[in-house]
């Protein structure tokens, strides 16, 4: 017993080893794009789900039963031995006490009864085997629909997930600006609480799409024994013509269920049974005996062979008979009735699948009718058509959160007309429709939410607003109280602030620090002052350095910031570069922000790379493409009417683009500035006046700081 069960234990080791191996091994061409069609997850789950491997393991034990039962069924060796004290009566008065032996063998063959049980054991042999091999292909289709159930979940988990990320994409942004609107008075309250309540359930959802993708690939790896780590679905694409639900379709899935073939197989066993068996309480059989019978007292041997035929029958043989064929009558009927209720269950079953699909067919036309009308409302919203003036945070803000779950709703209605195809699958044979057609288009769901939002820096950003680049913004953060009024009795609404390299890791490691750099920013906003986060190191240029200044990007993204300010100047870069070729590593490295940040973009930039001759191709019509939040054109000079001037030019050939003016006030580089910080004032009011909605930025604060009163 013990080397059985240590037997027993290795062979479960070993069985379990090659599950593990089995387990990552992934065909080739597939685990490095980590892409599987639902096909080939099929293909892959026949050979390796546990519960057909369960039943394969049952229909092997049934062919073994079978082969014994036959092997019962025949003649069979029979054999005796006896020793013993034997007393004979020779005569009247004579006893003769002598030992001797009995020994017999011969063949036996059933016969009446015993033959009707012998047979009726290997017919139910035969019956249990049929079965096994029924629930075999039974739990190949339950492992296929498993899976295809997984796969489906998974898949809809994956492009609601996609989905909710393009809807959160700018809604710090949009929120940040939404309040401010309250704090204005041009947007209730009750509006900005909404918006947030909506961002805060798409964010709850992103751990729930999280979590039934992890289930669904579990599932998934279970059936199928794939490494499936870094899993990417494509569509299921289970889409079924429509049924031609006749009684000959409904006939024929009947036929099919696994239950119904069951009972069938049980009923015709029963009917056989009854039929075949008459004499089975009768136990006979008919044997050939050879014996031996030594007498060791006087070395005196008998033998011979003989032939016997054996009978038993019960006294009451009559009654036992008419016992087992009501037995067996009665089990007749009991299996037509559980064959009736099975064939009643499986209808019932189709009937409903058929349903099911062809109002989950309905489901998606009507779904896909909303989708259409509410990706018009957004678009319309975006570019504020129809009766509105003008588009504002809430309006847009509500459209796109109309889209969102309305696009999940949709992706819904798609996933459970592909599930109810897959159970009707299971249940009937339907056939795969020969195109998709409209129903089968689940593509680009995200991209009405992400081209809304070039629509919404554009509307909010303001139409005229006077600050300051800080780039040394140690002392603002130390007094934020003094600093800000000071900044409010100079007129300014926004400030570029710059953090060092040193400034960033306290945010990273310092909770202190950053709570406070979160409470200027809070202080700012409550005095009417955006506050926008100004990057400017030259080396982020390079290839190989853009990965830190994308870093710092998405660090930032958990900070209330208005926006993200680029004034990174290729000029300042070391090396031996053309013009051209900083230009387009600028734009490059522009376009990887955009498409990282969360937050609107802007830039500052010298007017040289906007001159298409010296850049090597239009810049500006780059930054239009873009969509980005502010162009801050540097023209620095001592007098502001020439650098309106030459602003002036770009704003003709390019209006699109919302251009802001840069000034410098340092007066070591432009002697002939006002030394005054209210004449240098007075000339830019000057000199703007005719421009009332010209936006202005002053190099730098700590330059006009210094200037006397």
């Amino acid at each position: 017993m013990a080397k059985m069960i240590e037997k027993v234990v290795l062979l479960s080791l070993l069985a379990l080893a090659a599950f593990g191996a089995a387990a990552v091994e992934v065909p080739v061409g597939e685990a490095a794009a980590g892409r599987y069609s639902l096909h080939q997850l099929e293909r892959a789950a026949a050979e390796a789900a546990p519960r057909i491997a369960i039943a394969a393991e049952d229909v092997s034990m049934g062919e073994s039963l079978l082969e014994k039962e036959e092997a019962l069924e025949g003649m069979r060796f029979f054999g005796s031995a006896a020793v013993g004290r034997y007393k004979d009566l020779v005569d009247e008065d004579s006893v003769w006490y002598h030992t001797g032996g009995r020994f017999l063998g011969g063949l036996s063959y059933p016969l009446l009864g015993t033959a009707e049980k012998r047979t009726l054991a290997k017919l139910a042999a035969q019956a249990s085997l049929k079965e096994k091999r029924i629930l075999k292909e039974a739990a190949k289709k339950e492992s296929l629909t498993a899976l295809r159930l997984a796969y489906i979940d998974y898949w809809s988990a994956w492009r609601k997930k996609e989905l909710a990320e393009a809807y959160l994409q700018g809604q710090r942004a949009t929120l940040s600006a939404l309040w401010k609107r309250v704090s204005a008075g041009l947007a209730l309250a009750s509006e900005a609480l909404d918006a947030e309540s909506r961002y805060l359930r798409a964010s709850r959802a992103l751990g729930r799409y999280d979590a039934r993708r992890t289930e669904s690939l579990e599932t998934m790896r279970i059936l199928t024994g794939l490494d499936l780590s870094s899993f990417n679905p494509y569509d299921p694409g289970l889409f079924l013509a429509p049924v031609s639900a006749d009684a000959r379709f409904f006939a024929e899935a009947v036929e099919k269920d696994p239950v119904v073939r069951i009972r069938r197989l049980r009923l015709l066993s029963a009917i056989e049974e009854a039929r075949g068996m008459r004499y089975e309480a009768v136990e006979s059989d008919l044997r050939l005996v050879g014996f031996v019978n030594p007498e060791y007292d006087s070395s005196r041997q008998g033998d011979g062979v003989e032939v016997s035929l054996n009978i038993r029958i019960p006294l009451e043989l009559s009654k036992a008979l008419e016992g087992e064929r009501g037995a067996r009558a009665a089990r007749s009927r009991k299996a037509l009735l559980e064959l009736k209720l099975a064939a009643s269950d499986a209808l019932k079953r189709v009937k409903a699948a058929v349903a099911g699909v062809e109002t989950a067919r309905r489901g998606l036309a009507y779904a896909r009718s909303r989708l259409t009308a509410a990706k018009a409302y957004l678009r319309e919203t975006s570019l504020g058509l129809g009766s509105r003036e003008r588009v504002t945070p809430e309006l847009l803000e509500a459209a796109r959160y109309r889209y969102f779950t309305v696009a999940e709703a949709y992706i819904d209605a798609y996933a459970t007309l592909q599930a109810r195809s897959a159970r009707l699958l299971a249940l009937a044979h339907a056939r795969p429709a020969p195109e998709a057609g409209e129903e089968g288009r689940v593509t680009g769901l995200e991209t009405p939410l992400t081209e809304s939002l070039a629509a919404l820096p554009a509307r909010i950003r303001p139409s005229k607003s006077f600050g300051f680049y800080l780039w040394r913004s140690e002392e603002a953060l130390r007094s934020p109280e003094a600093f800000l009024q000071r900044c409010r009795g100079w007129g300014v609404s926004r400030l570029l602030l710059s953090l060092d390299a040193s400034q960033l890791k306290r945010l990273k490691r310092d909770p202190l620090y950053a709570s406070g750099v979160q409470r200027f920013l809070s202080r700012a906003h409550g005095m009417g002052i955006e506050v926008e986060a100004l990057l400017g190191e030259p080396t982020w240029l390079l290839e190989a350095n853009r990965p830190k200044l994308l870093a710092i990007v998405h660090s930032l993204d958990s900070f209330d910031f208005d926006a993200i300010h680029l004034d990174i100047e290729p000029d300042q870069l070391e090396g031996d570069f053309t013009t051209q070729r900083k230009a387009r590593m600028w734009l490059l490295t522009l376009q990887s922000v955009m498409a990282l940040a969360e937050k609107p973009v802007g830039v500052s930039l010298h007017p040289r790379y906007l001159d298409p001759e010296k850049a090597g191709f239009d810049l500006a019509a780059a930054l239009k493409g873009l969509r980005v939040w502010e162009v801050a054109v540097m023209l620095y000079g001592d007098k502001p009417s020439k650098s309106l001037q030459r602003l002036e030019k770009l704003t003709v050939r390019d209006p699109g683009l919302p251009w802001t003016l840069a000034l410098s006030v340092e007066r070591e580089r432009f002697p002939g500035l006002p030394a005054e910080r209210s004449a240098w004032l007075g000339a830019v009011r000057e000199t703007l006046g005719e421009k009332p909605a010209l936006s202005l930025l002053l190099q730098d604060y700590s330059h006009f700081a210094r200037m006397r009163p």
